[in-house]
């Protein structure tokens, strides 16, 4: 386990963070709804601690989007008395959040830009006729050219039009996008290497469209920071290299949260945010009605338990009682 390989008794922690793997996520409907896979309750038991998970739903409760749920987490970690830095996160989906320079959590803003891994990866299916899952590098990518006909057909896209607050349901850019992009590029007389090329370009034109289109009016950008499994696509990375020109686009490493776990980062924290009592939805990022606390709790050992009950007790204040 990691907590093995890091030589870390599980008795010394107090909670894990479980956010799962999403599924679903489409709050737009008559019925808004999240799913994501990933049982709690089994590594409660295995790991003998109590388990937080399914944090989206409850923002999703309040009319919020669900994400982008790390923006608190962002705060705490990325904020910077003078530079204002701006965290996109190249994970399936890509994801923004700006952090100003000083700022209040209210001022903090975010939003999902564009689909990312979730069709590169798709398409990678498709031009290796399933033997490779993902483009690593962009090595293949970089082998075609970019069909910009088709990348400006793609580019008017509703969603990218859409205003945030707002959450990419993932089968807008799942496997049928991929299937029909497929049949586009042959008619534009173009090979599966020109289509993953495309599609990496759309990708990095979605994120700086988006950035420009849709953060507030004046917001300034000292600094990019990446993370995510695409910050390992050299194609992506040059191609949001030239827009941002004159601002450093670093790895979140240089601020010292590593690329890789960021996302796991983030969920530990909001799992002892959930512990603490702290509400840590953050509405001016996901357009939730008010900040609430997030997570199902799942107990873990009785030990661990007791532990946990006796810790949000004492974070608690006692209820008011009206004098009678």
């Amino acid at each position: 386990t990691v907590a093995d390989h890091a030589s870390l008794s599980l008795q010394r922690v107090q909670c894990i963070g479980c956010p799962g793997h999403t599924v679903w996520h489409d709050v737009e409907g008559r019925f808004p709804s999240t799913l994501s896979l990933g049982m709690a309750a089994v590594v409660a038991e295995r790991c003998g601690v109590t388990t937080i998970s399914d944090f989206r739903s409850r923002d999703v409760a309040a009319g919020g989007q669900g994400v982008p749920l790390a923006a608190l987490t962002d705060y705490i970690l990325f904020r910077h008395p003078h530079e204002s830095r701006l965290l996109i996160h190249l994970g399936g989906l890509a994801r923004i959040v700006l952090v100003p320079a000083g700022c209040r959590i209210h001022e903090v803003v975010g939003f999902e830009a564009s689909p990312c891994n979730v069709l590169l990866d798709a398409l990678m299916g498709r031009l290796t006729g399933g033997k490779s899952s993902f483009d690593p590098g962009g090595k293949h990518a970089v082998q075609g050219k970019c069909i910009d006909a088709l990348l400006q057909n793609w580019l008017h896209h509703p969603y990218l039009q859409r205003r945030p607050p707002k959450a990419l349901p993932r089968y807008l850019f799942g496997d049928d996008f991929a299937a029909a992009a497929v049949q586009q590029v042959r008619q534009y007389g173009g090979s599966l290497h020109d289509l993953l090329c495309t599609a990496t370009h759309f990708v990095a034109r979605g994120i700086t469209l988006a950035v420009r289109r849709f953060l507030p009016s004046g917001s300034r950008i000292d600094r990019v920071l990446l993370s995510g499994g695409g910050v390992r696509n050299g194609l992506l990375w040059r191609l949001l290299e030239q827009p941002f020109e004159g601002i450093p686009l670093q790895r979140t490493d240089e601020v010292g949260v590593p690329a890789d776990v960021r996302k796991a980062l983030s969920f530990g924290m909001l799992a002892a945010l959930t512990l603490d009592g702290v509400p840590a939805s953050v509405p001016s990022a996901t357009g939730a009605a008010g900040s609430r606390l997030l997570g199902t709790i799942t107990p873990g050992s009785s030990i661990n338990w007791a532990r946990c009950l006796a810790w949000m007790a004492a974070q608690t204040s006692p209820p008011f009682t009206p004098e009678i």
